[in-house]
C-alpha cells in the first residue's frame, strides 16, 4: 500500500510501549547513525495520532535514538494507524472467509503442515531404527570376524559401509528434526496469530500484547523518488503467515470456484 508521508518534531513521538520489535545496538546502529548523518533519515518512520497532539511510534525507534543522539529536530513520519487497519482487515476477512483464508494459505505455503509433520516423524523413527540395527549389525560382524568366520577384508569393507551409511541417517535426521521444529513452530504461532486476532476484534483497539502476537515485522520501501519522501510502499507480515494481501472481490469469487471444483474432484474419486 502506498502512504503519504509528512515531517514530525522529535519532541511530538512518544515509543510504543513494550514494542515487540528488535532494537539492534552495537555495529549496525553506529551504521544507521552514519548513514543518517551523511544523507539524512531517507526511511520514514510509522506512528498513529495520541494524545495532546503528540505521535505514538510504531514503527521505527531505533532511526528515532539514532535522530535525537544526531540532535535532529524533524523526522519523515507515515501518520495513519496502518497496523490496526491491516489487523482489522485480516481479522474481518478470516472471519468472514476462514475457508478461503486456509485454501489460500496451502497454496502459498505449498504443502500441508499436518501431513508434512507426519512424514517427518516417519522418517526421523525409520532412520533411528535403521541406525540402531546397525549398530547391532557391527557388533555381529565384529564377533564373525573375531571367531574367524567373517574374513578381515570383507569385515573391513562392511564396517566401513555401515559406518557410512550410519553417517548419512544421523545428518539425514538431523535436517528432519530441525524441519520438525520448524513446522511445529508454525502450528505455535498459527494458533497466536488467531488467538491475537481474537483478542483484537473484542477490544478493537492495538496494545502491545496483541501486537507481539500478530505482526512479525514492518517494512518500509523507498519509490522511486528517494529523495523527496512523497510516497513510499509498506508490507506489513504477519505471525505464521507473513506478508498476506486480502484478496479483492473477483479474486475471491474466483478462488472459491476452485474450491468448490476440488471438492467435487474429491467427492468422485472417494
Amino acid at each position: 500500500m502506498q502512504e503519504t508521508i509528512k515531517n514530525i518534531n522529535i519532541d511530538l513521538l512518544i515509543p510504543f510501549e513494550n514494542h515487540p520489535f528488535k532494537k539492534r545496538d552495537g555495529i549496525e546502529k553506529e551504521e544507521l547513525k552514519e548513514s543518517v548523518k551523511e544523507s539524512g533519515l531517507l526511511e520514514p518512520i510509522i506512528v498513529r495520532s495520541f494524545s495532546a497532539g503528540t505521535y505514538e511510534i510504531i514503527s521505527g525507534h531505533r532511526r528515532v535514538e539514532v535522530c535525537k543522539e544526531l540532535g535532529i529536530q524533524t523526522v519523515p513520519a507515515i501518520v495513519r494507524d496502518i497496523v490496526t487497519e491491516a489487523i482489522r482487515e485480516l481479522s474481518d476477512f478470516i472471519r468472514s472467509y476462514n475457508s478461503v483464508f486456509v485454501y489460500l494459505l496451502a497454496q502459498k505455503k505449498g504443502k500441508s503442515n499436518l501431513n508434512g509433520e507426519k512424514l517427518l516423524k516417519s522418517t526421523i523413527a525409520s532412520s533411528k531404527k535403521r541406525i540402531s540395527d546397525l549398530d547391532k549389525l557391527f557388533s555381529r560382524i565384529y564377533e564373525d570376524n573375531i571367531i574367524g568366520k567373517l574374513s578381515d577384508e570383507r569385515y573391513s569393507r562392511m564396517a566401513d559401509e555401515y559406518e557410512s551409511e550410519q553417517k548419512e541417517l544421523a545428518v539425514k535426521v538431523a535436517e528432519c528434526e530441525k524441519q520438525l521444529v520448524e513446522l511445529q513452530k508454525q502450528t505455535v504461532d498459527m494458533k497466536m496469530l488467531y488467538q491475537g486476532l481474537s483478542e483484537f476484534t473484542e477490544m478493537k483497539e492495538l496494545t502491545p500484547l496483541v501486537v507481539n502476537k500478530l505482526i512479525e515485522r514492518i517494512e518500509i520501501h523507498n519509490n522511486e523518488k528517494k529523495h523527496s519522501h512523497n510516497k513510499v510502499k509498506v508490507d506489513i507480515y504477519f505471525t505464521a503467515i507473513g506478508l498476506f494481501d486480502v484478496p479483492t472481490e473477483q479474486e475471491l469469487l474466483k478462488t472459491a470456484e476452485e474450491i468448490k471444483n476440488r471438492k467435487q474432484l474429491t467427492d468422485k474419486s472417494a
